[in-house]
C-alpha cells in the first residue's frame, strides 16, 4: 500500500543528489585559480603597453609651438555665453592691446642725429691721433 510513497521518496532523493552533484561540478568549473588571474593581468598589461607603443609610432606627439610671453590674453571660455558678454570681453582685450601698443617704446630711427654724428667724428679723430702717436713713438 505504501509502495507509491516509497517510490516517490526515492525519486525525490535521487533528484536532490543529482542537483547537488551538478551544483558542485558547476562551482568547481567556475573557480578561478590564482595563476590564471595572474596570467590574465600580465596579458592585459602587455597588450596595453603594445598599444601605447603602436600609438606613439603611428601618431607621434606634436611639439607645442613656443608660447609668446607678452601681455596675458583673456581667453574666451568654451561654455556658451551670450553675445553681449563675448563682445564686451573682446572689446576689453582690444583696449588692453591698444594700451600696450601705446605704451611700447618707440623704435629708434635709422638716421643718426647731428649730435651723434659729431660725437662719432670726435671719437674717430681721437682714435686716429692716438694711433699716429703710437707709430711715432
Amino acid at each position: 500500500m505504501f509502495n507509491w510513497l516509497r517510490e516517490y521518496l526515492e525519486i525525490r532523493t535521487e533528484f536532490r543528489e543529482r542537483r547537488t552533484r551538478l551544483t558542485k561540478e558547476v562551482n568547481r568549473e567556475n573557480e578561478i585559480c590564482q595563476s590564471c588571474e595572474t596570467l590574465k593581468e600580465l596579458l592585459i598589461q602587455a597588450n596595453s603597453e603594445k598599444m601605447m607603443i603602436l600609438n606613439k609610432l603611428v601618431n607621434p606627439p606634436v611639439s607645442a609651438p613656443p608660447i609668446e610671453t607678452g601681455a596675458p590674453a583673456i581667453s574666451i571660455p568654451k561654455t556658451t555665453l551670450p553675445w553681449r558678454i563675448k563682445q564686451q570681453m573682446m572689446e576689453q582685450e582690444d583696449r588692453k592691446k591698444a594700451q600696450l601698443l601705446r605704451d611700447a617704446p618707440k623704435p629708434v630711427s635709422e638716421k643718426p642725429t647731428q649730435e651723434e654724428i659729431k660725437e662719432f667724428e670726435r671719437e674717430l679723430d681721437n682714435a686716429s691721433a692716438s694711433r699716429e702717436n703710437q707709430k711715432s713713438s
